[in-house]
């Protein structure tokens, strides 16, 4: 099975989901969570220098939680504004038909169509509404298995297994094909 062709519509949550799933699998982007936290947490017990051990940790502590809190809604500000831009372009949320053949990924819609081999891909994942690729550009391309038939979604992990070289996080493969 080295080609699958199917057509899919995406949703405003579709594209959300995708977003925030894929920052939550960035390294660096939970890195920036925890330093940033323990760097304004640190500050915070510095200036408090004044203040007993337990009155400091307790301040730590807060200073740390409150920037985890405000970094992530930040985040989502974030990627709500990103999500919104690519739901409010035209064609956005119109139908897009997939090929995924050994010459790469093809994405097609009434504005635009266009293809990208396989060394452009370097990951791709699954949740349970999804499976998502990222392109090397940090393009993603965003697959909504709702109305996929079970054999399409299992035709799709093989193709992305086979083709996709870098990180692959996708169901396991099911015993019962």
């Amino acid at each position: 099975m080295s080609e699958v062709s199917f057509e899919v519509t995406r949703t405003r949550a579709d594209v959300f989901k995708a977003l925030v799933w894929n920052m939550l699998r960035s390294p660096g982007a939970l890195l920036w969570f925890a330093a940033g936290s323990l760097f304004v947490a640190g500050i915070a017990v510095v200036v408090n220098d004044d203040e007993s051990s337990s009155a400091r940790a307790i301040i730590f502590g807060a200073a740390f939680l409150t920037m985890v809190v405000v970094y992530a809604v930040i985040m989502l500000a974030c990627i709500y504004f990103a999500a919104r831009k690519s739901w409010t372009a035209p064609g956005g949320l119109a139908p897009i038909e997939f090929n995924l053949s050994p010459a790469g990924l093809a994405a097609s819609t009434e504005t635009a169509h266009g293809q990208s081999g396989w060394a452009n891909w370097k990951s791709a994942f699954e949740t349970n509404s999804l499976i998502v690729t990222r392109h090397h550009l940090g393009l993603l391309q965003i697959i909504p298995k709702r109305n996929l038939p079970p054999d399409v979604i299992a035709r799709i992990r093989d193709v992305l297994r086979m083709n996709i070289k870098g990180q692959v996080r996708l169901a396991a493969i099911e015993a019962a094909r």
